[in-house]
């Protein structure tokens, strides 16, 4: 290929993929939080509470799920549970299950509604 001294060939990809790649703060990022995307999909929350360790983006979410999450994960990893908190995560999974109908990417945009709604959290858990 003969190219002009002046121009350079990468230069000019570059260009083309600026024009085709979205500013970054337009992507409707899938969820803040890995932690919380992998528990709501845990066949077995309680387990997946006790044998995995916290990862630090749950401090990234709402005062309310840090908290939730926290209690529920003592509770697992208690032999006498008082089950209070994790009722409250199931309760809050069967009605993202409801809503995701199994749809990976639904679960995720039902939990990203949950974490900017206070007031939805509340109704679900009838707080």
């Amino acid at each position: 290929m003969n190219y002009m001294y002046d121009e350079d060939p990468l230069q000019s990809l570059e260009l083309k993929t600026r024009a085709l790649t979205p500013p970054l703060d337009s992507i409707d990022h899938p969820t803040t939080c890995n932690y919380l995307l992998n528990l709501f999909l845990a066949p077995d929350m309680a387990r997946y509470l006790k044998e995995t360790n916290m990862s630090d983006d749950i401090y990234n979410l709402p005062i309310h799920f840090q908290k939730i999450i926290t209690e529920a994960r003592m509770e697992a990893s208690m032999l006498n549970k008082s089950n209070g908190a994790l009722k409250r995560l199931e309760k809050l999974r069967a009605y993202v299950d409801t809503v995701a109908l199994g749809d990976t990417s639904a679960v995720i945009a039902t939990l990203n509604e949950l974490l900017r709604d206070d007031d939805e959290v509340v109704n679900i858990l009838g707080e």
